[in-house]
């Protein structure tokens, strides 16, 4: 069909190339690398993947993003891999964290049956990063369990969560049974609903008071009230989260 339109027959690499008469490297080129497959973009493109794909001994040495992308998706039932999350966090108006500047590609997988199990890998730029991410990212998860201690079931998963580090690889894992499933669920469905509680729940200080300084009275800022005794919480050590009570006088209170 080409040919009847006038495209001329060329050949590069011993691949066949149907290209316009006369056609430069920015003209678009039609490459026939087999039987089944069609190459066709700008001739410098073209040419440059025929290259690729002819010095590469395997599929994965082709694409290796493509080729884990399929591997993924034959055993996973929710995947994802992303090359250079640090650029891909930024492109979405995202700014990169310290740790995603240490990340080169990402491999996520999910597979759902009696139980959700899910694996995460982290391809590091060194192995130092590598050590970064391992230490980081389960001090992050538990740092958020923390904040939302009212949803036990991230409490539960932040302690289940299986971290493992191989020079320049972090691999992490965590297993959820129904049980723990149905409970995040209704605690996410729970949290929703009370949010608009939450809210009004914050105290309004019209002025200096023991739990305000000045400049938040002018402002008007709402201090949300502290509930129960203040402690400072350690997280990210080996034997888990430590928590010591704060025990200060009134007048040190009044200063924060």
């Amino acid at each position: 069909m080409a040919k009847s339109d006038g495209a001329l027959s060329r050949k590069y690499n011993d691949v066949e190339l149907l290209v316009p008469p006369n056609a430069t490297n920015a003209d678009l080129h039609f490459a026939l690398l087999d039987g089944q497959t069609i190459l066709f973009g700008d001739g410098t493109s073209v040419k440059g993947a025929i290259d690729r794909w002819q010095k590469a001994d395997a599929m994965h040495d082709r694409n290796p993003l493509f080729f884990r992308a399929v591997t993924l998706s034959t055993t996973q039932d929710i995947w994802a891999v992303v090359q250079d999350p640090s650029d891909s966090l930024s492109s979405l108006g995202i700014n990169a964290s310290t740790l995603s500047d240490q990340v080169e590609n990402v491999e996520l997988g999910i597979s759902v049956s009696q139980t959700l199990n899910a694996a995460l890998t982290i391809k590091a730029t060194s192995a130092e990063g590598a050590e970064t991410l391992a230490t980081g990212l389960p001090a992050l998860l538990q740092l958020a369990a923390l904040t939302y201690s009212h949803q036990p079931a991230l409490t539960q998963l932040a302690k289940r969560l299986k971290v493992a580090s191989e020079s320049n690889l972090v691999k992490m894992g965590f297993s959820m049974d129904s049980k723990l499933i149905e409970q995040s669920i209704n605690e996410l469905r729970a949290s929703a609903t009370s949010t608009e509680v939450a809210e009004t729940s914050r105290l309004s200080v019209p002025g200096p008071g023991p739990l305000s300084s000045p400049a938040a009275a002018e402002a008007g800022l709402s201090i949300p009230v502290p509930l129960g005794p203040r402690v400072i919480r350690i997280v990210g050590m080996d034997e888990g989260i430590r928590e010591i009570p704060i025990r200060t006088s009134q007048a040190a209170v009044t200063g924060l």
